[in-house]
């Protein structure tokens, strides 16, 4: 069976223990390096990986926080679906990490940057060969002025990976290619393996995982879980419309949209979707989403 390694919980195991706090630094310093920008020294991670987090259906923390020397906050999230709706969603959560890092009266002056890194296992944006963005506050007519470094977004769209095609420096497209790969194309990976011993290292940990019974049958659950989830999602759309269109019929397409979007929401609402879910499947704000329950 195939075991995805950009999967929550696989991916936390590869990356967010004290024991592959070295993968985790050589990750993180690939996608600045394919920035230009300064890479770090050390990594220290918030929130290690606990197993314990994914034995329940209430798993709230499946990113990777971590700092580095310097006090700037990484947040590393892996995310297998997604539209449009996702670039919104990433600079909420980007303000959220931004702002939680004073108390009420504390200086502002005290703000570290915090760099956002998504793995994205399907397309965003719509350049086909741009498979690493980064996107930061630069003045529109002069790139040269950059009005803070401690504005930093980057989306990794592994979907678009084309083997000796994609631009990438070599550490990142490395990675990229274990990701696309591993558990699947075992060949293939020997090469990359041999030349770049981390990465052996993450293989071999991805071997650890997929032999332990408990984490497999954890990643199964949560798989299952995810397709049945995906499944309702796209039938509570298509219901949604359906009945919004005929709500606004008098009123126009346009209305029928937004009022088969409601319907949506008030439908996952009802089956205890996480607002997150529901504003990723309908556009709807989190405040539209919370006046609707």
């Amino acid at each position: 069976m195939y075991i995805n390694p950009l999967s929550d919980i696989v991916f936390k195991y590869l990356l967010g223990r004290e024991e592959t706090k070295d993968l985790l630094l050589s990750f993180i310093n690939s996608v600045l390096e394919d920035s230009d920008l300064e890479k770090m020294k050390s990594v220290e991670i918030r929130n290690p990986f606990n197993l314990k987090e994914f034995e329940t259906d209430k798993v709230s923390i499946l990113d990777i926080k971590a700092l580095d020397e310097r006090g700037k906050i990484y947040n590393i999230e892996v995310q297998g679906i997604g539209n449009e709706v996702f670039v919104s969603r990433s600079l909420y959560y980007w303000a959220k990490l931004y702002a939680g890092q004073l108390e009420e009266g504390e200086d502002y002056g005290k703000l570290q940057p915090v760099i956002c890194i998504n793995i994205l296992d399907f397309k965003l944006l719509e350049k086909p060969d741009l498979l690493h963005s980064c996107f930061m506050a630069f003045d529109k007519n002069n790139k040269e002025i950059l009005l803070s470094e401690n504005f930093q977004l980057h989306f990794i769209e592994v979907k678009k990976y084309q083997n000796n095609l994609t631009k990438l420096q070599k550490t990142l497209k490395d990675w990229v290619y274990y990701f696309f790969n591993e558990g699947r194309e075992e060949e293939k990976m020997k090469t990359v393996l041999e030349e770049n011993p981390l990465l052996e290292k993450a293989h071999r940990e991805y071997k650890k995982f997929t032999m332990d019974n408990k984490m497999r049958e954890i990643y199964e659950y949560q798989e299952k879980k995810r397709k049945d989830e995906n499944t309702l999602i796209k039938s509570f759309y298509e219901k949604g419309i359906k009945e919004g269109e005929k709500k606004g019929e008098i009123k126009g397409k346009i209305e029928g949209k937004i009022e088969g979007k409601i319907e949506t929401a008030k439908n996952m609402l009802k089956m205890k979707f996480e607002i997150d879910s529901i504003r990723m499947a309908t556009g709807l704000s989190f405040e539209e989403i919370e006046k609707l329950k």
